[in-house]
């Protein structure tokens, strides 16, 4: 099989996870725009998954900013690797991190996706989950979609998502 065939199939496979996340009563559930930012959410959550710092920084727009629970806005690239790879730090690693997009939709150059995630990390040895939801909204540059701003919050483990 060519890699062009290969390539084809993997996005109509990864089209039709996407289009099943999206929301029957949100506007145009066919719309590939909202489909292609579910994508972008997920790329976000496969660099994670990767364990590479320069690939999750490269889901954001340059201006992004991050709204972790409880805590004070982190705005932009550096301000966001010292929050999340702090200097000095033990390495955690990420075991596993998936997302379910709950609903999304776009207008114009704008568009959000609100889901829930889990999350398993390892941090000096040991293994935590935890999960929670989130709420990303981004913004379409030069034909790419790109997360600017970052919602998540964790959610107990008792709680249905």
């Amino acid at each position: 099989m060519t890699r062009t065939a290969l390539l084809w199939i993997g996005l109509v496979a990864l089209t039709v996870t996407a289009r099943q996340d999206i929301r029957a009563d949100t506007p145009d559930p066919g719309n590939w725009s909202a489909i292609a930012i579910v994508q972008a959410v997920e790329a976000y959550a496969s660099a994670w998954r990767s364990n590479d710092p320069d690939a999750v920084i490269a889901a954001f727009t340059e201006d992004f900013t991050l709204s972790p629970s409880g805590m004070p806005f982190v705005e932009g690239a550096e301000a966001a690797r010292r929050f999340w790879w702090p200097a000095g730090a033990p390495a955690a690693r990420i075991v596993d991190f998936r997302i379910r997009p709950v609903e999304s939709s776009e207008h114009g150059s704008m568009g959000y996706v609100r889901g829930h995630y889990e999350l398993e990390f390892e941090y000096q040895g040991a293994v935590t989950a935890t999960r929670g939801k989130f709420l990303s909204i981004l913004e379409r540059r030069a034909g790419v979609w790109k997360i600017r701003h970052h919602y998540w919050d964790t959610l107990p483990h008792d709680s249905q998502p």
